[in-house]
């Protein structure tokens, strides 16, 4: 792994949310081989238009089945798809085939060209809209291979149920791949795109990370984030350390009833104002009661710091917000001109917010939930979309509770 880019990172123009700091004090993590699933022999997928590899675990058909509904689960910062293999023993019973995708620079998927990484570190809206954009043809590559590999079953719905095709989930920062490919769709190939149609079910934003919809990042008198914080030393704030996995794992309880409640109205006028909601939530996350070592075995840190914060940190006014507006309206606003075209249209939008999760992420709930309200006040027509939050569940309920998070899954994908 190059390590070239690590004083890039903490160059002073890159967005706050890089900025902690102590990147440099991670130099000897991008040491770390980032092949850290070598030898767990999972699938690959080529794709040579590309010259990209992806790396993902299948369970492939349930014995006997010819209509189950395939999940590709995407995961976030930090891990890699390990922290999704819980789930693996429940999904036949619930008629559904896993594909738990490894993201670029995890476990065996192609790493990120010297280039590609000085775009990330570098404060250039236009090319980093670009690389994400890349990023959209080369998924968009892989659901068109796997689905004629697998020859997967066909989306269909009988007396309304709905069988077979596929759904797409991502999991906190994975949404930064599905909000850029479902805000800017038009850079597919007509061919996939019409194949990957009639397939694609829906899009389940499991928990984002709050610029990934288009929430500011907010300072740290307003929403206090250990990261951010000069006080913390920077050994502390090792992925390895005593904060990275509580925060992104553990519960935060006090504030859960709060923002449930606030989140739980109808009308613009009854939601609390940003801020006031902001100061009220728990920032620390209760004592944790959980074994790391599973946890440690699945992080991949290099990718943390080379790639992954960059992205999550293009700015989300102008990249992030843009895009997933397009997302939830283009061609669905009844305003487009005969030109314009609505892509994926029969895809429905779940979002799956956790009230005891981290504050960011129960951030982003406040946020998407607004924008709602706002387009209902504006009469603005949407995709079709479905807002859920859960109270007594946090960042890594996949983790604690998998049965329950496969049954949820089988409900709504």
């Amino acid at each position: 792994m190059e390590l070239a880019h690590v004083n890039d990172l903490c160059s002073p123009d890159k967005p706050s949310l890089v900025d902690f700091g102590v990147l440099r004090h991670y130099k000897d993590h991008l040491e770390v081989d980032h092949l850290v699933n070598n030898n767990l022999k999972m699938p690959l997928a080529s794709l040579d238009d590309y010259g990209v590899v992806f790396d993902y675990d299948d369970t492939g058909a349930p014995p006997g089945s010819t209509d189950y509904t395939t999940l590709v689960i995407v995961h976030g910062i930090q891990f890699n798809n390990g922290i999704f293999f819980r789930l693996k023993p429940y999904a036949a019973s619930a008629n559904l085939r896993l594909v738990l995708l490894n993201l670029r620079e995890h476990g065996r998927s192609t790493p990120y060209s010297d280039d590609e990484a000085k775009i990330l570190a570098g404060s250039d809206l236009e090319q980093q809209a670009a690389f994400m954009k890349q990023r959209v043809k080369e998924l968009a590559a892989f659901f068109a291979w796997f689905i004629q590999k697998e020859n997967i079953p066909l989306k269909k719905e009988v007396n309304g149920k709905k069988t077979g095709g596929f759904s797409w989930i991502a999991w906190s920062g994975g949404n930064a791949y599905s909000v850029s490919f479902f805000g800017f769709p038009e850079v597919i190939p007509e061919h996939e795109r019409q194949l990957i149609e009639r397939y694609l079910r829906s899009y389940v934003m499991y928990d984002p990370a709050h610029p990934l919809v288009g929430a500011p990042v907010r300072s740290i008198d307003e929403l206090y984030n250990v990261f951010f914080d000069p006080a913390i030393p920077a050994a502390d704030k090792d992925p390895f350390g005593p904060y990275w996995v509580p925060k992104l794992i553990g519960k935060h309880s006090g504030s859960a009833q709060y923002a449930y409640d606030a989140l739980s109205v109808d009308k613009l006028a009854d939601l609390p104002p940003l801020l006031e909601y902001l100061g009220k939530l728990q920032t620390l996350p209760d004592p944790l009661e959980l074994d790391l070592a599973p946890l440690n075995d699945i992080a991949e840190v290099a990718a943390v710091w080379r790639s992954f914060m960059p992205i999550i940190s293009i700015d989300p006014s102008k990249f992030y917000e843009p895009a997933f507006q397009r997302a939830l309206t283009q061609g669905f606003n009844g305003e487009k001109s005969d030109s314009e075209k609505a892509y994926f249209p029969d895809v429905k939008f779940e979002y799956v917010g956790m009230m005891q999760s981290l504050p960011e992420t129960v951030y982003s709930s406040y946020w998407v939930k607004r924008m709602l309200l706002q387009y209902k006040e504006r009469g603005t027509k949407t995709r079709d979309f479905h807002y859920r939050i859960f109270k007594d569940v946090a960042h890594g309920w996949h983790w604690d509770e998998p049965e329950k998070v496969i049954e949820l899954f089988a409900s709504i994908a």
